[in-house]
């Protein structure tokens, strides 16, 4: 039983790219986020509230899919999830500085000069690791792009559909049908 109508969606569908990935926002909705955004952001720091510019602009990237239905479609789970896997990091995020500031502050402390190299290669050798496995996920991603075949003919309509004046002109894989 729905207490509201169903009513039309204010999104318009998501649109396919020619490397095969859904864009769900257009230019109005980002001009909304940012100016959203900036306006909070510039009321709070005129009233001295210290905002995060990340949490502000997530919010309305938030409130923005909320509001035009976005998450209403097939995949709001996988949106909702996401949302909540942000915001559980930057929980966790806040946790783990701390744990990891207040060892890196031990070690020096107690290492003096030995301290502050093993921390300088603590800090190397995560940054090299988290490298690598950035690097193998964007290889895998690219490799899962490139099995994934485009019909030949959907690369020529999402164009017209980014850009309707090219749609005045004819398409050559029609001229020759």
């Amino acid at each position: 039983m729905r207490l509201v109508p169903p009513r039309k969606e204010l999104a318009p569908p998501p649109r396919v790219t020619p490397a095969g990935k859904k864009l769900h926002y257009d230019a109005l909705r980002a001009a909304v986020i940012t100016s959203v955004s900036a306006g909070i952001i510039a009321l709070a720091s005129s009233h001295g509230l210290p905002v995060s510019t990340t949490y502000v602009s997530f919010a309305a990237v938030l409130a923005t899919g909320m509001a035009d239905r976005v998450l209403h479609r097939g995949d709001a789970d996988l949106k909702v999830g996401r949302a909540i896997w942000v915001v559980f990091s930057w929980f966790a995020s806040a946790g783990i500085g701390v744990a990891a500031t207040a060892a890196v502050a031990r070690l020096i402390y107690h290492g003096d000069l030995i301290g502050v190299g093993v921390a300088l290669a603590a800090n190397l050798s995560v940054r090299l690791l988290a490298q690598r496995a950035a690097d193998r996920q964007e290889q895998r991603i690219h490799l899962r792009m490139s099995q994934t075949a485009l019909p030949p003919s959907l690369p020529q309509s999402i164009l017209r559909e980014q850009n309707p004046s090219d749609a005045l002109q004819p398409d050559p894989s029609e001229e020759e049908a």
